[in-house]
C-alpha cells in the first residue's frame, strides 16, 4: 500500500464515529473547563451553551448536528447512560440544517419553514400540523396533506376535531371514490389524498383506517425506457475521471444524483467495502455495498486527492507570484504611457 493510501485508509464506521464522539466530548469539556474524563457528566443545557459558541464562531449547522450526534453516541456507548434528553436538540438542529439547505438552493425562506401554526385554523388542522412537524415531514408534504384534509372536511362539513368521532373508513372510501368519478382527478392526486387521510388517522385520531376499497382513478400507461447491459457498459466506458466514479455509484449502488454529489471521502469505507450515505431522503442514513469496479479505483482516488492538493498548492504559489509580477507589469506599462506625455508637455 502506498503512503497516500496508508494515510487516507478509513477505519470502520463504528470506530470512526467513536473517535469523533471523543473529539467533541473533549471540546465540550474544554469549553466548560472540565476534566476530559469519561465519567464527567453533561446535560442538555451544557450542550446548548457549547453549540451557541460554535454558532457564533461560524460553525455551519450540519457540523453542529454532528456534534449533537457525537455527544449522544458518547453518552450511550462510552458512559452507558440514557441520551434521550439530547434527542429534541437533534430534531431542532435537523430542522435548522434543512432550512439552510433550502436557502442555498433557493427554497422557502427560514421564516416560512419555521412559521407559526395559524391560530384561526380548526383544531384538527393545527394538531395535524404539529404531528407532521414532530415526525420530520417536509414543508411541501405538510402543505399538500393539509390541503387534502381541508377538502375532506369541507365535503363532510366537519368543523372541529370532535366531529371526526363519527367518521369511519366508509366516509374516506366515498371521498376517494368521488375524487375519481366526479372530480376526474389523476391517480397520483387520489393517492396523495389517501395518504394524507391515512397520516391524519394515524397521527391525530390514533385509529386504524382499515381496508379502503374505493374506485381507483386510472392513469395513462407509461412504458419506461430501460437500457440493457451492453448499453450501460457503453455509457460507463465513455465517462472519465470524476464522472466515471459518479456513474459507477449511480449504477452500482442505486444512489440518487444528489447523494452522489454530496458524497465525501470519509463516507467511503474500503476496508468493509461499503459506502455510508448521510442525510438522504427523510433525513435518513444508510449503508450500501461498494461496487467492485470502485474498489479497483482505490489507488486512483488517492492519486486524485494527492494531485488535487498538489495543484491547489501550485495555484496558490503561482497566483501569489503572478499577482506580484502582474502588478509590476501594470505599473511599468502605465509609466511607459505617461512618460512621453509628460515630456511632451514640459518641452512644449
Amino acid at each position: 500500500m502506498s503512503a497516500d493510501a496508508q494515510r487516507y485508509s478509513k477505519r470502520s464506521s463504528r470506530e470512526q464515529s467513536l473517535k469523533w464522539a471523543w473529539i467533541w466530548f473533549r471540546k465540550l469539556a474544554a469549553h466548560h473547563s472540565w476534566s476530559a474524563d469519561a465519567a464527567t457528566t453533561f446535560t442538555a443545557e451544557d450542550v446548548i451553551h457549547f453549540l451557541r459558541e460554535r454558532r457564533d464562531q461560524g460553525t455551519p449547522a450540519w457540523k453542529r448536528l454532528r456534534i449533537i450526534q457525537g455527544l449522544r453516541l458518547f453518552r450511550a456507548h462510552v458512559q452507558q447512560k440514557d441520551s434521550d434528553d439530547l434527542l429534541p436538540l437533534e430534531r431542532t438542529m435537523r430542522d435548522i440544517v434543512r432550512t439552510e439547505q433550502m436557502r442555498k438552493v433557493g427554497g422557502p425562506a427560514i421564516e416560512e419553514s419555521h412559521r407559526p401554526i395559524p391560530s384561526n385554523e380548526p383544531d384538527a388542522i393545527q394538531k395535524f400540523r404539529k404531528s407532521m412537524r414532530a415526525t420530520g415531514l417536509s414543508l411541501g408534504t405538510e402543505k399538500a396533506y393539509v390541503k387534502k384534509l381541508k377538502a375532506f372536511m369541507s365535503e363532510r362539513n366537519l368543523r372541529c376535531l370532535t366531529d371526526f368521532d363519527s367518521i369511519t373508513e366508509r366516509d374516506v372510501e366515498d371521498h376517494l371514490s368521488n375524487l375519481a368519478v366526479d372530480g376526474n382527478v389523476a391517480a397520483s392526486t387520489q393517492n396523495q389524498a389517501f395518504h394524507a387521510l391515512l397520516k391524519f388517522f394515524t397521527l391525530v385520531l390514533r385509529r386504524d383506517l382499515g381496508r379502503i376499497e374505493a374506485i381507483r382513478a386510472t392513469g395513462g400507461s407509461y412504458v419506461p425506457t430501460v437500457l440493457d447491459q451492453h448499453e450501460v457498459t457503453s455509457v460507463l466506458a465513455g465517462l472519465r475521471g470524476v464522472y466515471a466514479a459518479i456513474g459507477l455509484l449511480l449504477y452500482g449502488c442505486g444512489m440518487r444524483i444528489s447523494e452522489a454529489m454530496r458524497l465525501r471521502v470519509k463516507d467511503l469505507d474500503f476496508a468493509n467495502r461499503q459506502i455510508e450515505i448521510r442525510d438522504s431522503k427523510f433525513n435518513g442514513s444508510r449503508l450500501v455495498p461498494m461496487p467492485e469496479r470502485l474498489v479497483a479505483l482505490r489507488s486512483w482516488c488517492w492519486e486524485m486527492l494527492g494531485g488535487e492538493r498538489l495543484r491547489r498548492r501550485r495555484r496558490l504559489w503561482v497566483g501569489r507570484w503572478c499577482g506580484f509580477k502582474f502588478a509590476l507589469k501594470l505599473k511599468l506599462f502605465v509609466f511607459g504611457l505617461l512618460l512621453p506625455l509628460v515630456l511632451l508637455f514640459q518641452l512644449g
